[in-house]
């Protein structure tokens, strides 16, 4: 009763109407013919798997992203391929026997297709950290769009962004 018809057509109801641009979810796999409860059970039981993993996560850098890989079932050779570096690379940024840059741990992150949540946990962990530039603004930015993308996808939409991966 305090706010009239029109206030709630231009506030609520078209709040997101002035927004450049939307971020929704989309399902895969045979999941976007699904019924709208079943694509909602198969978020719930990947949101509770990703924080049973989460929580499982030890405090080091090295640990978390071996238990990643684990979990997805990759090797540091597909993880190679796909940050478009050698396999020894890759290596020498898990144990920490080389310097970084955010990009690789970004570019590991994503191949690994992790949750942006579960990205901000690697990164607060690895040896690169983001900076307060525009280049890493877009890297962040990056990890929130392509989420669950394959790398192929994810190198053509950073691509068509103007993002360095």
């Amino acid at each position: 009763t305090k706010y009239n018809e029109q206030y709630y057509s231009i506030c609520v109801l078209n709040r997101d109407s002035e927004s450049p641009y939307d971020f929704s979810i989309g399902f895969r796999g045979g999941y976007e013919n699904s019924p709208p409860d079943r694509q909602i059970a198969i978020l719930d039981k990947t949101l509770k798997e990703e924080y049973e993993v989460y929580m499982s996560l030890p405090r080091d850098f090295k640990g978390t992203v071996e238990a990643l890989k684990k979990w997805r079932g990759m090797t540091n050779k597909e993880l190679a391929e796909d940050m478009l570096v050698n396999e020894k690379t890759v290596e020498r940024i898990i144990n920490g026997e080389t310097k970084t840059t955010i990009n690789n741990i970004v570019a590991m992150c994503l191949s690994l297709q992790l949750s942006p949540d579960l990205c901000d946990d690697v990164i607060e962990k690895s040896p690169a950290k983001f900076g307060n530039t525009e280049k890493d603004r877009r890297l962040k930015f990056l990890i929130r769009m392509v989420m669950g993308k394959r790398m192929d996808e994810v190198r053509e939409i950073a691509k068509k962004y103007d993002i360095e991966l």
